[in-house]
């Protein structure tokens, strides 16, 4: 996903307008690693990942500064209700199927 802002400034010295400064201001989000938690044969949840960050501030088209970061996305989005992914029939008498909670 990318964002992009692009802020304007306006200088004034002794109250008259002296130029317009466009900057931009780019945000790209890279996320990775989205992980399906099963149960029981049910899927029951998605954990995040990791998401790779990368900044960039130019001014007038030229580039002033770029940062790139790791966050790690400690989000989990449960689902209610979990989705079977197996049938009853497939799963072995000695592991029965338990009814799914979505907790963990």
């Amino acid at each position: 996903m990318t964002l992009t802002y692009r802020p304007r400034v306006d200088p004034f010295v002794d109250d008259v307008k002296v130029n317009t400064l466009e900057f931009q201001l780019t945000m790209v989000f890279d996320v990775n690693g989205l992980v399906a938690v099963v149960q029981s044969g049910d899927l029951v949840a998605f954990r995040g990942g990791e998401c790779v960050l990368t900044a960039t501030l130019g001014l007038e088209g030229a580039p002033l500064a770029r940062r790139q970061a790791r966050i790690d996305l400690p989000v989990v989005v449960r689902l209610q209700p979990a989705i079977a992914l197996v049938s009853n029939a497939a799963i072995p008498p000695t592991m029965p199927r338990q009814p799914s909670t979505g907790s963990q």
